[in-house]
């Protein structure tokens, strides 16, 4: 179990791993641990995380509030341990005098890193060529994405990490709608366009696919509408019209002309599977098989006339 668990997705929420509710008191507490967890992977520099969080204040000033700042936050995180050996021996927080980071051997649970999981399992595979596996890792990541990081920050830093975190869920999105196109389940993927365009309303990619989609389900009318709300979407958003690409989609699906599914992608329908590699084996064993026992019935017949 783990020892915290924070969630950064929408509001600010720490909670003990058994479930409790741990107080943090202060906006800048908040932000101060916000901004560690979110660069978990390195340490940060102490003179750095002031000028971040008081980019207003003097150098005197920022490290003397960054000082009391962080015994604040200290004192909540070692509230969270199950006795004192348990606060000393894995502190959430590693702390120099020149350093600071969080303690990777913590057990901290964290949303953004599941979602980063996600997007590092998502990167270079084709949707339609997810495993079963790393599906259910994006679907696990589009569960905690809630809404967007710390939605109610104005600060800089967050604001960057907001766009790159809401990116990366958007790519996850497309994954997930070609690998459940892929597996015939249209609804699950309608489902996740319509997350996308809740996010983005004129994402006219999505838009085609979710027209395409309807389509393979069998509803004709339904993915005409969708080209309806996609005019209207880039209209009201962008000032213009579907793109050629929409428009030949609108009209393949209007003649009921539009291509089945692309099948595996050329580079996996050409490699052979083991289920291949296997059939093909047991077709040469039998091959020679055959030849010898015809070689074998050959010289019975031989040695059968020579006695006659």
């Amino acid at each position: 179990m783990a020892r915290i668990c924070v969630r950064l997705f929408g509001r600010f929420q720490l909670r003990r791993g058994d479930g409790q509710p741990v107080a943090v008191d202060g906006a800048k507490v908040q932000e101060l641990f916000a901004y560690l967890l979110i660069h978990r992977r390195r340490a940060c520099r102490r003179e750095a995380l002031a000028d971040v969080l008081w980019p207003e204040a003097t150098p005197a000033q920022a490290r003397k509030y960054f000082r009391q700042t962080l015994w604040q936050l200290q004192a909540a995180l070692d509230g969270t341990a199950n006795d004192a050996s348990d606060a000393s021996a894995a502190r959430v927080l590693l702390a120099e005098p020149e350093w600071l980071q969080i303690n990777p051997a913590a057990t901290v649970w964290l949303d953004v890193d599941v979602l980063e999981a996600a997007m590092d399992t998502a990167q270079g595979t084709a949707g339609q060529d997810l495993t079963l596996s790393q599906a259910a890792v994006l679907r696990d990541a589009v569960r905690v994405y809630d809404s967007d990081l710390l939605e109610a920050w104005p600060h800089e830093w967050c604001l960057y990490e907001r766009e790159r975190l809401l990116v990366g869920y958007l790519h996850i999105l497309d994954k997930l709608m070609g690998f459940c196109e892929a597996q015939h389940a249209y609804d699950e993927a309608v489902d996740y366009g319509a997350q996308i365009l809740r996010t983005d309303r004129a994402r006219e990619r999505t838009h085609r696919h979710l027209m395409r989609l309807h389509y393979l389900a069998g509803d004709r009318s339904e993915a005409l509408r969708q080209y309806t709300r996609c005019a209207e979407a880039l209209h009201a958003e962008l000032g213009v019209a579907p793109s050629a690409r929409t428009r030949d989609l609108q009209a393949a699906i209007l003649a009921d002309r539009l291509a089945p599914p692309a099948g595996p992608s050329t580079a996996t329908a050409s490699r052979p599977t083991e289920l291949d590699a296997s059939l093909e084996a047991l077709r040469t064993l039998l091959v020679g098989f055959d030849s010898h026992i015809r070689s074998a019935i050959a010289e019975l017949e031989r040695l059968a006339s020579s006695r006659a």
